[in-house]
């Protein structure tokens, strides 16, 4: 008999003394990374997607152990990883997404490297189309042009090769939401194109026709009014964070995702949830959205079932409710109907039905164990951030507590620039692109997180 999974009990996966870092999930796949560095899979990998064999894979199982891998993304097909050096990698099926001027039909199962794009800051794959911002600023993308989301302008650029989306070189990050996409600009605004048929381009209209008379953006065009520092989307709906911590959606939920109070609505600009401005990072899958705050409380909202949301209830909510009363959360991911989450325990939580990706094929709700997990390099605890990162000249660190000197180290464990900040605030401006650790110190105690140099 199935069982439901309610409350806090999910599946957690023990570090082994390592905390759980990042988070990448979209649909059936899931990649994770320790604070060692290393690179970490589980979910359904019949393409090769999470590396090692085909197939199911029901814990997470190590897809490669260098410690120097900066950022990633996952979905079912295609895996995008960025090495500290700049340097890309890809592996899964290549529909032409790994941006190598080929394509396959043969299952890549370990990472390899792109030669054909070096300096990369930034990566984003949804199987069909991938995206990257380089470490001058510029931005690329390569794959399927359905939708017209490669930007690259209108009629079918589909390419195996990564082409330069516009001559700006002032871009920070993307992401691919699968029908549209997002990217940042390091004057913090927001950009959008392709799909725009429920409003997730934030313009103030909606394009619903049917294909293939529907309207497409093809090209980036701004988002609200500028000031963004974290984003998400999924298909039809989009999530963000402002500067100043407050929390914004658009587009169309059917599930209350929007967070705004309803279950189905279409919202055309980017709205504010609710009044609360101390929001650090979120995430969506359409159906369910999650965030954490900058005291390391997670919310959820959206779709309650088989307990995706964490709390006990299998009700679908409209608005944010917290998840118990930890507030030691770190990261957070979404896939379908289940919510990821780790800890600074050690701990990644998969709250919701795993059993199209992964544990099992049934609810089951478990008791476990915490183990300590002490700071490692990597690890961003839930009181220190910075941005944007990554960061062109000057980087801002926020903190809750007083900020007495910092250390900024790059990847070989060499302190390259150490000091005081000034109002929280540190000049990159003649440091040299790459991954780096901004170490800081308060209190006699230290924290260090990620900084990538562009």
């Amino acid at each position: 008999m199935k069982k439901i999974l309610l409350l806090l009990v999910g599946v957690p996966f023990m570090a082994q003394s390592q905390c759980w870092d990042q988070i990448s999930s979209l649909n059936n796949s899931v990649l994770i990374q320790k604070s060692d560095g290393s690179l970490w899979g589980y979910g359904t990998n019949n393409d090769g997607s999470l590396g090692s064999a085909i197939g199911q894979i029901n814990a997470p199982v190590v897809i490669s152990a260098d410690a120097d891998w900066a950022s990633f993304s996952s979905s079912p097909k295609t895996s995008l990883a960025i090495k500290s050096d700049g340097s890309l990698w890809a592996w899964g099926i290549n529909a032409n997404t790994f941006g190598n001027g080929s394509s396959s039909t043969t299952p890549v199962t370990s990472p390899q490297i792109v030669t054909q794009i070096t300096d990369v800051a930034s990566v984003s794959t949804d199987g069909s189309a991938s995206f990257a911002v380089k470490q001058d600023g510029s931005l690329w993308a390569w794959g399927s042009d359905q939708y017209e989301k490669l930007g690259l302008g209108s009629g079918d650029q589909t390419t195996s090769s990564a082409v330069q989306i516009g001559t700006d070189t002032d871009w920070v990050s993307v992401k691919t939401c699968v029908y549209f996409v997002l990217a940042l600009k390091s004057d913090g605004t927001l950009w959008g194109w392709g799909r725009n048929s429920a409003a997730q381009l934030g313009q103030g209209y909606a394009s619903p026709g049917v294909e293939p008379d529907e309207v497409y953006v093809a090209e980036p065009v701004e988002i609200g009014d500028g000031a963004w520092a974290q984003f998400c989307g999924y298909e039809r709906m989009a999530l963000a964070i402002k500067t100043d911590g407050t929390l914004w959606s658009w587009g169309y939920s059917g599930h209350g995702a929007l967070g705004l109070g309803q279950m189905a609505q279409t919202v055309l600009v980017p709205t504010q949830i609710g009044s609360d401005n101390d929001w650090s990072s979120v995430s969506t899958a359409g159906q369910v959205s999650a965030a954490i705050k900058t005291n390391g409380a997670l919310y959820t909202w959206g779709i309650g079932m088989a307990g995706a949301l964490g709390n006990g209830s299998l009700t679908w909510t409209n608005v944010p409710g917290q998840v118990g009363t930890a507030t030691n959360w770190t990261s957070v991911g979404n896939s379908y109907v289940c919510t990821f989450a780790s800890n600074s325990q050690g701990q990644l939580y998969d709250f919701g039905y795993s059993g199209n990706w992964g544990y099992q094929n049934y609810y089951t709700p478990l008791v476990f164990t915490s183990a300590d997990c002490s700071l490692g390099i990597g690890e961003n605890p839930r009181n220190f951030s910075v941005w944007p990162n990554p960061v062109d000249r000057t980087v801002s660190i926020a903190f809750d507590g007083n900020v007495e000197k910092f250390r900024l180290i790059d990847a070989s464990g060499r302190v390259v620039i150490q000091g005081s900040p000034v109002q929280n605030q540190i000049d990159l401006a003649q440091l040299s692109g790459g991954l780096y650790f901004l170490e800081i110190e308060s209190d006699g105690k230290s924290y260090r997180t990620k900084l990538l140099k562009k």
